[in-house]
Parts: C-alpha cells; structure tokens; sequence
C-alpha cells in the first residue's frame, strides 16, 4: 500500500479531518453504527477504494493486524455484489405486490411502513441509543427534531402516492418514474445545498426527464392512467425531499437510528391519516394483510437494508447504478404473475429514463473502485 491511497472502513459515517500524527493527511475519525470511534479500519472487509466513506493512512500505528491480500479483498467484493443483486431482486417485488394486495391504498402503505418500523426502532433503542438521545436531548435537538419531522412527512407521502399511483398506471411506468428520484435529489441539493452537480449529472437529467415526457405524454387520452402517471412523478419528488433532509442528520446519525426515526414518524402520520379518513384497517382479506407483510419484509427490511449493507464495500453511484434494475425486474414479475405486458410506448419511455439515470450516476464509476483479484 503506498501513501496517499483510501481504505474504505465498512460502517463509517463523518467526513475525514486531518491527522494529529501526519498534518495535511486526512483521516476518518467517524462513529460506526454501534457508536464507537474509528481511529483505524478493522481487520474485516478492508479494501483500497479512491471514493471510500472513510480514509485511512497508511504507516499510522494500527493494532488491526496486516491488511488481507488481493484475493480476500476480491472475495468480499464479490459477496457484497451478490448482496447488491440479491438486493435489486428483493424490491423488484415491491410494485407486483402492491397491485396483488386486495386493500385501500392508506391501509397497504400505512402497514407496509408500520411493519417495517417496528423492528427498526427495537433494533436503534438496542444499538443506536445514544444517536436516539442525541436527537431528543441534544444542543441542536430542536432542529434535528423539525429535520426528521419533514422528512418523515415527506416518506409518508411517499408511499401514499406511489401506491395510489400502482393503483391507476402499469407498474413499469410507475416504478420507471419513480428511479427519477437520484436525478430529483440532485436537482434539490443544487437548489438548497448549493452542490451544483457536474455536466454529466445534467446531461442525465435532461434524457431521464425527456424519457419521463414519453411516459407521460402516452397517457394523455386516459385521465385515470395519466392521474397515476403525475403521482408516481409525485411520488418520485417525495421521496427525494426525505433524501435531501437527510442529508443534514445522517452526518451525526447512522442509518439504522436516522431511518428508525423518520420511519416511526411515517408510520404515525399514516396510522392517524387512516383514523381522520375513516379507512377501516381490518377487515379485509387475509391474503392481503400476508401480501402486506410480504412487502415490508421483503423489499422494505430484507431488499433496502441489503443495499445499505452493500454501501459498506461499493461505491454509491455502483449501488445507485444496480437498483436500476428494479423496474426490469418488476415489468418481468408483473408479465409472468399479473399477465401485465408493457406496451412499446412505455417500454421506450422507461428504457429512456433508465439511460439518462444511468447517464447522470454511471459517470462516478471507475474501474480503480473495483479491487485487484
């Protein structure tokens, strides 16, 4: 290892500062998810990545023994892309399951969030109690609190629309509309966080969004379809407002005590909508509270947890890049479960979109982040 290279530290979260040992070299000194301070990698999944979350120096003293060779750092690549791969067939179900859940839309989104937090807030009050603390009681407790506010306001509205939106279009349009959002985030933290995105981010986005057009500009005869077609848009402009909020907390947070946090506030705002509507939560049929439980286990815990665990050893634009294959894997299901095939106009459209995201994130990519065999 010569001087100057990166190795990622799986479950690092602040950005590096500089080394008491070596002024001018940048050091993480971060908190992993259990709250402990790195002041080196550990011996697991070490790996030489230009891009990674967490920065090592090499020659420091370290007691985490010598770093693996090529073919132990080849190895857990390839484990985390098969989680990755596992990962993208896992939330490929989301949409098929949602259109095969005989349920109102409140109901089928409020559970679905509810199921899926419910375990996350044990496993935070277990792991993450002192970042739940901080958050409550912390000098900046007032703002953080508004933060997750927001952006669990944002995530409930989130599922609501999408699932309204599986309910009036086909679910390639749908979940094709929705991969907007990294292209929508980025727009968002130009506009407020002033990170102005480079030139291939922007040529991206004007593909995507010329794709997302297409889609549109199909449904214009059929108000029911075109009514789905704008909440998935909206749906997809959600979901981005959580991510760009996020983006504050999830510097002092991780990610299991950030999303059990905005995850309980979705679910309550859900619960209490379904209240103020009258929505009855019972009483409907019981394959499709087992449908429900399905998608929160599924694509919720098992399908985006999986893709927070591959985050520890790829890079972002890599994962970003893989879920692309979600409404490739949906359409498929959709064909094969549901006799839902897409007509020409909206495969187009979405092989559009997915090009012009491909575009913006596929830039970041480079075969340095892979590691040697």
């Amino acid at each position: 290892m010569v001087e100057g290279e990166q190795v990622r530290v799986p479950g690092a979260l602040h950005a590096p500062r500089e080394s008491p040992q070596r002024p001018g070299v940048a050091v993480d000194l971060g908190l992993r998810e259990d709250g402990a301070e790195l002041n080196e990698p550990p011996p697991h999944l070490r790996r030489i990545a230009p891009g990674g979350h967490a920065l090592y120096t090499p020659g420091e003293p370290s007691d985490a023994g010598p770093p693996r060779g090529r073919r132990a750092a080849g190895y857990a690549w390839r484990v985390h892309v098969a989680v990755l791969l596992a990962a993208v067939v896992a939330i490929s179900w989301a949409a098929p399951l949602i259109r095969l859940a005989e349920a109102p839309v409140l109901v089928i989104a409020a559970l679905r969030v509810a199921l899926a937090a419910a375990p996350m807030a044990a496993a935070a009050s277990w792991r993450s109690r002192d970042e739940v603390r901080m958050l409550v009681r912390g000098a900046t407790a007032r703002r953080d609190a508004a933060f997750v506010a927001l952006a669990g306001v944002a995530l409930a509205c989130h599922f609501w629309a999408w699932v309204a939106a599986i309910d009036r279009t086909s679910i390639i349009t749908s979940v094709a509309l929705v991969a907007l959002q990294p292209l929508i985030a980025a727009l968002g933290a130009w506009l407020f966080l002033r990170e102005r995105p480079p030139a291939a981010t922007l040529a991206g986005m004007a593909i995507a969004f010329g794709g997302a057009l297409l889609l549109v500009a199909d449904d214009l005869g059929e108000r029911g379809t075109l009514v789905g077609d704008l909440l998935a848009l909206l749906a997809a402009v959600l979901v981005s407002g959580y991510l760009v909020l996020g983006r504050r907390l999830r510097r002092r947070l991780s990610n299991l005590a950030y999303g059990a946090s905005v995850y309980s506030v979705a679910a309550t705002i859900l619960l209490v909508a379904i209240a103020a509507s009258g929505t009855p939560l019972t009483g409907h049929p019981v394959d499709a509270y087992l449908l429900i439980a399905a998608l929160a286990l599924g694509p919720q815990l098992v399908g985006h947890n999986a893709l927070n665990w591959a985050l520890r050893a790829l890079p972002a634009a890599t994962v970003a890049v893989a879920t692309l294959g979600e409404p490739v894997g949906a359409a498929l299901i959709a064909a094969v479960l549901l006799d839902e095939l897409p007509s020409a106009s909206e495969v187009a459209g979405s092989l559009v979109v997915l090009l012009g995201v491909g575009v913006a994130l596929g830039h970041r990519l480079s075969p340095a982040t892979r590691p040697s065999r």
